[in-house]
């Protein structure tokens, strides 16, 4: 029987949620790591940060994570926001926040640059990446494979961005875990090089066990025009579900992971955004009893996790 395993990536990042147009960028909530690392060395969690450029850059930013990385503490991850990882030379819009709609040579040069930036930095090769705001697709992972990286975690299954401009997830994938085709990344290739670990999502409530058909039911018309899927929620009848303390509650969280885990699931992906720890910074914490609430919800899994055996991985190591 494989144990399971739970993976904590974070999104490691600037102070300015969503500010595409700036000359500078601030990293004042890198120093919100330090207290973080703490809870996690507590329970033995050794995390993934996943560091865009500004926070290669600040001297502050390194200050904190360096040695948290020497003593072995972390995994130090590529997340490559377009907007400020050089080369520059698009046009700042929306639509060019996602890495996946850049001309795929372009992409490269950031994944690059950021790669080095990285190695500079921290002294260390990243070999796990996340796409910034989730723009992921088959040219990016050609990309990361012609740059020698092991493992991505950009895919949301059953979630789509194409509100913003970004690609649709709402699909199956293989696996929880999969040797990723560069080709199309909804299929396995087994002579791949790159590993996808996507984040978990999936379904909680009394219908969970309808999966993704009754998902894509009331995610489309003509149910969607009487919002099945918010009465579905509210009732408690059908939730699709995200790993995520921005996002969801500890009880649905703990759902979700009980019931990955009594499919054969064996990885619990948890993610969040650095930026999350400090209030005003993004829409999931405005003031600072949301802050102690964000922590009082990671402790409190954390603890599930501590109270059900479930070790904890690097993205890397989960990949190997």
């Amino acid at each position: 029987m494989v144990a399971a395993k739970l993976l904590v990536t974070i999104d490691t990042e600037e102070d300015e949620w969503g500010a595409f147009g700036l000359a500078r960028y601030s990293v004042s909530n890198i120093e919100r790591l330090t207290r973080l690392q703490e809870l996690f060395d507590r329970f033995g969690v050794r995390p993934t940060y996943l560091v865009t450029q500004p926070v290669t850059e600040a001297e502050s930013a390194i200050e904190v994570l360096a040695p948290i990385l020497e003593r072995g503490g972390c995994e130090i991850g590529s997340h490559c926001h377009p907007w400020n990882t050089p080369p520059q030379v698009e046009d700042r819009t929306p639509r060019n926040s996602m890495l996946c709609n850049l001309p795929e040579d372009l992409q490269y040069q950031k994944l690059k640059h950021l790669k080095e930036s990285i190695r500079a930095a921290y002294g260390v090769t990243p070999t796990s990446f996340r796409a910034g705001r989730w723009g992921f697709g088959a040219s990016v992972a050609r990309n990361l494979a012609r740059l020698e990286f092991v493992v991505d975690s950009s895919i949301t299954p059953y979630l789509t961005w194409e509100a913003i401009e970004g690609p649709d997830f709402d699909r199956e994938y293989p696996s929880e875990q999969y040797r990723m085709s560069t080709d199309d990344i909804a299929l396995e290739d087994k002579r791949s090089q790159l590993v996808e670990i996507p984040t978990t999502t999936g379904f909680t409530g009394a219908l969970a066990g309808g999966g993704y058909p009754i998902h894509r039911a009331i995610s489309r018309a003509p149910l969607t025009w009487i919002r099945a899927r918010g009465i579905a929620s509210r009732l408690g009848l059908f939730r699709t579900t995200w790993l995520c303390p921005e996002m969801t509650d500890v009880k649905e969280m703990i759902d979700l992971s009980n019931r990955v885990l009594s499919h054969g699931g064996t990885t619990l992906n948890l993610m969040f955004h650095s930026t999350t720890l400090t209030a005003g910074l993004t829409p999931f914490v405005r003031t600072g009893a949301d802050e102690v609430a964000f922590l009082g919800r990671i402790r409190a899994y954390l603890e599930y996790c501590r109270v059900r055996g479930i070790g904890s991985a690097t993205l890397s190591e989960s990949a190997s």
